[in-house]
């Protein structure tokens, strides 16, 4: 009996399932792991090629958009630059941003993990990996390595969702149990605090855990990625074959050895290049029935700009990047939409991943160091910071170093670098308001003279 559950239910699945989970039974009973998971890769990414196009294009500024360390200079003005910048961008949180952090060195070990997550991935490479997966499935899980004694983080791995099995806790709110096999079944459990879930909302709550997995864009753009699949395919048979234009049909019974000589005929005035422009006849009379459209005349490809647009709008993604006859008129503007709200929100995740997990599991509290992005050095955001400098000039209340930030270079020691200026004759704020010394005599302390 075990034997036969096994077979049934370790087969691996590769189209949607009935269910919403897959069964895998291991051996001293069933556990259950999204069923779809596997639909999002195979036919998704692996599958559609407007998928593959518009997640391609979101992994490759995700991992352009560099992330640096910083030492914490103000825990007030940390929170008021998270607070604007958890929002959206904007250019002012800029500068709030220099006044808050101060840039570290490349060999602190902090930079150095962020610059390598672990030995044979490179920082951008990490970060496809991990936005790729987030995309595609809505969960992207980060493995910390501890090391042998488990007190230090050594290196972080992104971990295949479709390999990941998570059981609730009591509260159902969260994974209280981790599980990493290819198998899907309850074996090489996991510590839960060295795995953090990055994921998407999943609003289908249940007793099994199925909001535990985050939502995949994929899964209420099904039909739409099934549609432009199906068009594709279709394409593809008409440009193989051309497809059946008619049929001929005889007026009169005609032999075996006739319909062969007839089809030979055709064969040679319709697909001969010597008999281009040339007339041909037929012994027998025949009436020919047109049945073949080509794929203009069936829609096909207005169909599958259709479907690809509708997916392009899942991701929240420019489609007129991905589109056959794209135009580089606005591309600026289209990556500048990509970087500012397409993965916006996924780069302060990120930023929060190392900022409330990442960091404490190094041995630094929350708020010594801290891990952010810059979306300022992107070529497509250079006007923007073109015009945050210009205004940066006349913020007479910024420290020259503040600008000096601002504009990407190192600040400098000299401690009048640290002051804000008045605009009157640039002088130091905390010597433009000094009174006027007064000499204070013992006449006046008697009262026998008046207060100057």
């Amino acid at each position: 009996m075990a034997n036969i559950l096994q077979k049934l239910f370790t087969r691996k699945q590769q189209t949607e399932s009935i269910f919403p989970f897959q069964f895998i039974w291991t051996g001293s009973g069933f556990t259950m792991i999204p069923g779809t998971v596997n639909t999002f890769i195979d036919d998704g990414y692996l599958g559609n090629s407007a998928v593959y196009a518009v997640v391609s294009a979101i992994m490759s500024k995700f991992s352009e958009v560099p992330f640096y360390c910083y030492k914490v200079k103000g825990q007030k003005q940390l929170r008021q630059y998270k607070a604007v910048s958890q929002r959206g961008y904007a250019e002012q949180m800029l500068i709030r941003k220099a006044a808050a952090l101060d840039e570290v060195a490349d060999n602190d070990p902090v930079a150095r993990m962020v610059a390598q997550p672990n030995s044979f991935q490179t920082d951008a490479e990490f970060r496809k990996m991990a936005i790729c997966f987030l995309k595609v499935t809505g969960m992207s899980p980060i493995y910390a390595n501890m090391g042998a004694t488990g007190t230090r983080l050594q290196s972080l791995n992104v971990l295949p969702p479709q390999w990941v099995t998570l059981k609730p806790d009591p509260s159902l709110m969260d994974a209280g149990q981790v599980y990493f096999s290819p198998l899907g079944a309850l074996m090489n459990e996991l510590p839960r605090n060295q795995v953090y879930l990055w994921k998407y909302f999943n609003p289908k709550f249940d007793t099994n855990g199925t909001h535990l997995y985050g939502l995949s864009p994929l899964k209420a753009g099904l039909l739409d990625m099934q549609a432009g699949t199906e068009a594709a395919k279709a394409m593809s048979k008409m440009y193989q074959n051309g497809g059946a234009r008619g049929v001929f049909t005889p007026k009169q019974p005609l032999s075996a050895q006739q319909i062969s000589d007839f089809r030979e005929a055709l064969e040679s005035w319709i697909n001969g290049s010597d008999m281009r422009n040339k007339a041909g006849a037929l012994s027998a009379p025949v009436d020919f029935y047109p049945v073949g459209l080509d794929a203009v005349d069936m829609a096909l490809l207005q169909g599958k700009q259709i479907t690809d647009d509708r997916i392009c709008s899942i991701f929240n993604f420019p489609p007129d990047l991905i589109r056959a006859d794209k135009k580089f008129d606005n591309a600026n503007h289209a990556i500048r939409y990509i970087i500012t709200n397409t993965i916006y929100g996924d780069l302060v995740a990120y930023r929060d991943l190392w900022n409330k997990w990442a960091l404490p599991l190094m041995g630094y509290p929350e708020g010594e160091y801290f891990v952010d992005f810059d979306i300022s050095v992107i070529p497509e955001m250079q006007e923007d910071m073109a015009k945050l400098v210009e205004q940066a000039e006349k913020m007479w209340w910024v420290t020259p170093n503040e600008k000096r930030a601002l504009s990407k270079y190192d600040t400098l020691p000299d401690p009048a670098m640290d002051s804000v200026f008045i605009p009157s004759g640039l002088t130091p704020i905390s010597e433009a308001f000094i009174p006027n010394e007064v000499t204070i005599t013992d006449d006046y302390q008697s009262g026998t003279n008046p207060a100057p």
